[in-house]
Order: structure tokens, then sequence, then C-alpha cells
């Protein structure tokens, strides 16, 4: 068996200061309690970060003290890099470049303007018709379907 990670001993760690069964958090992670299991007990490594979100969520702690448990941030208030574009993309999960097909099919990759990434972060029509970036409202990441909705009331209340 292998060593316990400290990702495995924090998960276990909160969930047993909150009480919670593995079957508990299992139901609203949405992670199965075989897989929280064996990350517990050191049969499993620590997982990449779109799980752990998950996990997060279900043990209803900040993801990014999970993160930083799992190893992918920092631990302190410093940031591993001194380059502001890098540290922008940590902060903020900023996609700066895109895919763009040209005229005879290829496809290759465009870093975007900083005005199109102004525009891009700030535009809300942007946010909530992307599918690469969750969108929190009061702490809680919303469902396609809250965000349909939110598209919708928008929609009612701003087109002419």
């Amino acid at each position: 068996m292998r060593a316990i990670s400290p990702f495995g001993k924090k998960i276990k760690e909160i969930r047993m200061e909150n009480g919670m069964t593995i079957n508990t958090v299992s139901k609203k992670s949405g992670v199965s309690q075989s897989y929280i299991s064996q990350i517990e007990n050191g049969s499993r490594d620590t997982p990449q970060p779109d799980m752990i979100k998950k996990i997060a969520n279900g043990l209803g702690v900040d993801y990014f003290i999970l993160m930083r448990a799992a190893g992918y941030m920092a631990t302190s208030n410093e940031f591993p890099t001194t380059n502001e574009e890098e540290f922008t993309n940590i902060c903020f999960n900023v996609k700066t470049v895109y895919k763009k097909t040209d005229e005879n099919g290829s496809e290759k990759y465009v870093r975007y303007t900083e005005e199109e990434l102004k525009s891009n972060f700030f535009n809300l029509h942007h946010l909530i018709t992307q599918d690469t970036n969750d969108i929190f409202y009061k702490d809680r990441v919303l469902t396609r379907i809250e965000i349909e909705k939110v598209k919708t009331m928008l929609e009612l209340l701003l087109d002419d």
C-alpha cells in the first residue's frame, strides 16, 4: 500500500470534523464512494482539479483549500510566478488563446488581444454562453439549467 497523500489526509480530516460519512460526501459530490475511500486510504493518487472541485462541493469547503492540499497551489500567500500574465491566468483561469480554423480548414491556436480578453472577461453574454468555466452565484456553481434560466431572464429584460 502506498503512503496516504496530504490530499487524502485532508479530505478525511474535513469529512470526520464535519461528522460526514463517505456515503454522504459521495451523494453530495457525485463522486463514487469507492473513489473517495481509495483516495483517503492511499490506494489512489491525488485527483485532477475537476474532480477536486466535486469533492470540495461534497465536503462543503472552499475548492482552493483542497487545491492547496493536492499541491496544485502554493500554501502561502506567495504565488509560484512573477510573470503578470501567468499570475492572471492562475487567479482567474482566463483562457488566453483560442482555436481558430483558417480558410483551408487548418486549425491553429491564436492568442487573444488585450482588448478581446477584457471584452470576454467582462462580457456577461460571453460568460453565460461559454462552457469552459464554472459560473458561481453565492458561493455555489450554477448548473447548466440555472445558467439557461439566467440567460432567458436577461434576454427578456435587456433584448429589444
